[in-house]
């Protein structure tokens, strides 16, 4: 991210702006109904010690995770600031790094 961000993670933990799914045709489908996604950009990452491995993650990688990893956080629109919504895991949850995202079909 470009601009600074409000919240610093703690641990081994990893923020991530998971990618949207859209839905196209005639049928309406409930939010709660649509397709979770598993893969996201990292956003923000704890701090870590020299024995904690990071396994070469950072900021704005695209990573592969369970779609029931972690837990959810959210943000209300502001002025200025759409709606927002994120996923904080533990290093552990990120099953894979994506390397070559033309490799990788939505």
């Amino acid at each position: 991210m470009s601009e600074p961000f409000f919240l610093e993670v703690i641990g081994r933990r990893i923020l991530v702006k998971p990618d949207r799914f859209e839905h196209k045709g005639l049928i309406a489908i409930p939010e709660t109904a649509q397709r979770k996604g598993t893969t996201g950009r990292i956003v923000l990452i704890g701090k870590t010690t020299e024995d904690d491995a990071v396994h070469g993650l950072k900021p704005g990688d695209r990573i592969l995770y369970d779609r029931f990893s972690g837990g959810e956080i959210g943000f209300e629109a502001e002025a200025g600031h759409p709606e927002r919504h994120f996923r904080y895991l533990s290093y552990d949850e990120v099953l894979f790094k994506i390397n070559d995202e033309s490799a990788v079909k939505e």
